[in-house]
């Protein structure tokens, strides 16, 4: 599965602006369009946070311009009181607004129930007139895409249409989950063999992209990042006094949004052989009612505590009050909640899916699981971090190996040698 090869300054579409030399074109500052439907607006402040803190990161750090167009889907013809929840509040979003200092577009692109597969299309479609007048304004080196499907794949679409390079990041469960759906499957290979390259946020997922026929030298691993100074140690008695929460017996955390394949039940299942634990449950989603049932059923309903949606800088007060992080996830990409916990100083229970046997490599971190563990196992886990505690000192140091400025560093590499291949002169 190759690549698009090397392009002329003759490529279809809107050229980039005219440079003193070939030597300043590939040296001087990037400038790229980040594209994706995974990022915050005024009205969903945690949606796609990860891909945010990312773009924020290399545009603090780097010599890198970015502007993000982030397509929020609406329903036509669909009454309000029948539209879910999501797409209400995304709804909301304005068509562009300013955050951390990056101009951010919201474009409306059509989603119709049980069409999904055209998705891509639609999407592509409807922003192409916004990405096209963008690329008119300010020259732009190369598009910069999250999550394979629909997002991906519309990106490439657009990308053919401007004749600019693409870079497209794996995620997670675009690849676990989607990429197996027939439907998607065949739209997702042919955008991963059009891209100038793929980023994956784990080795785990590089691994799973090259067995579907990827080279290798296409494909590269950047793992995220964690925030050292937003999520340092709070005092344990500070951080639980501010939360109102009691100093009796041990505090379970997990953050993870409520759903079945992020196995919050088998962690209140755990609870049921830990008498004295109380567990946190930070997040919302569609299986919070079920958790609660399972709760009640299982007679540990009074120690278990849905926190619903937490804004990202109060989370290191839930991390630094817990004891233990717990993660019970089935797929999983590069989960940032493991390294922000970590860097917090709290030890993490975890299964090893996807990159999380990347992050917990080293015991002093908590302890790894098999992918498929088990309630029961989860209890032990937790009954010997608690019979031996981790040095919280050790476990933040663990995380510091996962920095924002490294994250940052390999991504303008593999930016500047895509903007150098397109550039080349055809051969």
């Amino acid at each position: 599965m190759g690549g698009r090869g090397n392009r002329s300054g003759g490529r279809g579409g809107v050229l980039l602006k005219p440079a003193r030399g070939r030597e300043t074109r590939l040296t001087g500052p990037l400038s790229i369009l980040t594209f994706t439907s995974l990022y915050p607006n005024a009205a969903q402040p945690a949606h796609g946070l990860f891909v945010e803190t990312r773009l924020r990161h290399l545009v603090a750090t780097r010599p890198v311009r970015a502007r993000v167009v982030a397509p929020v889907p609406r329903i036509p013809f669909w009454p309000a009181a029948l539209t879910p929840a999501a797409y209400r509040r995304a709804s909301l979003a304005l068509g562009e607004e300013m955050r951390a200092g990056i101009t951010v577009h919201h474009p409306r692109y059509p989603m119709i129930p049980g069409f999904a597969r055209r998705q891509a299309r639609w999407m592509a479609a409807a922003t192409l007139p916004l990405m096209r007048r963008l690329v008119a304004e300010e020259a732009v080196d190369l598009i910069d895409a999250h999550y394979l499907y629909p997002d991906a794949v519309a990106a490439v679409r657009i990308a053919h249409s401007l004749g600019l390079p693409v870079v497209l990041s794996a995620r997670g469960s675009d690849v676990n989950r989607i990429l197996e759906i027939p439907g998607y499957r065949r739209q997702i290979l042919s955008a991963l063999g059009a891209a100038d390259h793929v980023i994956a946020v784990s080795e785990a997922l590089r691994r799973r992209l090259l067995a579907e026929g990827l080279a290798p030298d296409r494909v590269t691993t950047i793992c995220n990042g964690v925030d050292a100074e937003r999520f340092r140690p709070i005092a344990r008695d500070e951080a639980r006094c501010r939360l109102g929460l009691a100093e009796d017996g041990p505090l379970l955390l997990s953050v993870a949004r409520l759903d079945r394949a992020k196995g919050q039940a088998c962690l209140i299942e755990a609870l049921g052989s830990l008498p004295r634990a109380r567990l946190l449950l930070v997040g919302a989603g569609p299986d919070r009612r079920r958790l609660v049932r399972l709760a009640r059923r299982l007679g540990v309903g009074e120690r278990v505590a849905f926190v619903g949606e937490v804004a990202h800088d109060r989370l290191p007060l839930f991390y630094s009050a817990a004891d233990i992080f717990l993660h019970a996830a089935i797929r999983e990409g590069c989960p940032n909640v493991i390294l922000e916990a970590m860097a917090c100083g709290l030890p993490v229970v975890a299964r090893a899916v996807g990159g999380v046997p990347e992050i917990l490599a080293e015991p002093v971190a908590g302890r790894l699981l098999a992918a498929d563990a088990d309630p029961r196992t989860f209890a032990e886990a937790v009954r010997s971090l608690i019979a031996s505690p981790a040095s919280p000192a050790a476990v933040r140091s663990r995380a510091m190996r996962f920095s924002w400025s490294e994250v940052s560093e390999r991504l303008e590499e593999v930016f500047r040698q895509v903007r150098a291949k397109a550039r080349a002169p055809a051969r």
